[in-house]
């Protein structure tokens, strides 16, 4: 099946630092890139971060992130 989407994805494994806000402040997750595109990345999430992003009140859930690629500077990206 041909992938449909605007811009390919590229399996890299780094660790990611999550920040959620939340009712209760801010809960901090340990999580791992799957892979990048160039307008997104995908990460792993065990139920305690999903739990976290289902407590906002806010749609699109809203998350902090901060990682830095192998070999590159750090990145903090707020979505």
């Amino acid at each position: 099946m041909k992938d449909r989407r605007a811009f390919p994805r590229y399996p890299i494994t780094f660790p990611v630092k999550v920040d959620l806000a939340g009712p209760e402040g801010t809960k901090h997750f340990n999580t791992e890139c799957v892979d990048l595109s160039r307008s997104s990345i995908q990460i792993s999430c065990d139920s305690q971060v999903i739990e976290a992003l289902l407590a906002q009140d806010v749609y699109p859930h809203i998350a902090q992130l901060h990682f830095n690629m192998p070999d590159r500077s750090v990145f903090d990206v707020a979505t």
